[in-house]
């Protein structure tokens, strides 16, 4: 059966080049653009050099990791440094920012999605246990992974809702992501709580008020604001399910619960 696929949005990038989602969200700046890696480096398809070209005009700083042909006869893949995928034609003089869709069977796929679900796993499989906080569920039937902010205010109200997370079975694991940045006071508060000798008690102050401890240590929570950044995570509560689907922002538990049980049945 040959392959077919539905493209979001195609009209309007037919008449220029749009990039729209979590992979643009931060990718122009007032400043000089960050040079992108010579086409060698990333391909050797035909035209992967002037799509490397394309890219500098649009003033993108997320950098191209590879180019690789798509499930599409008529696009190349742009793999991107955040984990996500753009796409351009083979000619080199289109690129398209959006779900690539494959259409069989009366059906459509999002391939874009799967794709993104699985860089999304491999970068949270790189993460040590031990470099996580983790509130286990007695019957555990699913976990979830949070890149968590302590003065974010709906990371705190996320996190008043862990027990009835972990009486539903979903065991909750949090990365740090002070959002505004290194060196400021939220990321100092959080490596106090990952340098605490009890992190979840620690954890659990920090979200309610402010910690008085002063513990310092080798931590990791500059390497893992480092990996939400090339997540394409710009805010916080970020949740990751099972299956490596994204939740953007704060869900309430029943919602939320209702997602984790499903992901992890899939």
């Amino acid at each position: 059966m040959s392959r077919s696929f539905f493209r979001k949005g195609l009209l309007a990038c037919s008449i220029g080049m749009l990039f729209t989602g979590n992979a643009m969200a931060a990718a122009t700046s007032s400043g000089p653009a960050t040079p992108l890696a010579p086409a060698a480096q990333v391909s050797q398809l035909p035209n992967a050099d002037k799509i490397i070209k394309t890219m500098e005009a649009i003033q993108t700083q997320i950098k191209i990791v590879s180019i690789i042909n798509s499930p599409s006869p008529d696009l190349y893949t742009l793999k991107l440094e955040d984990g996500s995928e753009v796409y351009a034609t083979k000619d080199g003089n289109f690129i398209v920012a959006g779900q690539l869709w494959w259409g069989v069977g009366g059906k459509a796929e999002n391939l874009t999605e799967l794709a993104q679900k699985k860089v999304s796993l491999e970068k949270l499989a790189s993460v040590k246990e031990s470099d996580m906080i983790i509130y286990p569920a007695e019957k555990k039937k699913t976990v979830i992974t949070v890149f968590t902010d302590v003065d974010c205010p709906y990371c705190q109200v996320l996190h008043k809702d862990v027990p009835k997370l972990n009486a539903a079975g979903i065991e909750i694991r949090y990365l740090a992501y002070p959002r505004m940045g290194l060196n400021t006071e939220t990321y100092k508060k959080m490596e106090q709580v990952w340098c605490s000798k009890d992190r979840r008690q620690a954890l659990d102050i920090a979200k309610s008020s402010d910690l008085t401890a002063t513990d310092t240590c080798e931590n990791p929570v500059a390497d893992q604001y480092h990996l939400a950044g090339k997540m394409g995570i710009r805010g916080t509560p970020t949740i990751f399910l099972e299956n490596g689907e994204r939740v953007g922002g704060y869900a309430p538990p029943e919602r939320l619960i209702k997602m984790a049980l499903d992901a992890q049945a899939k």
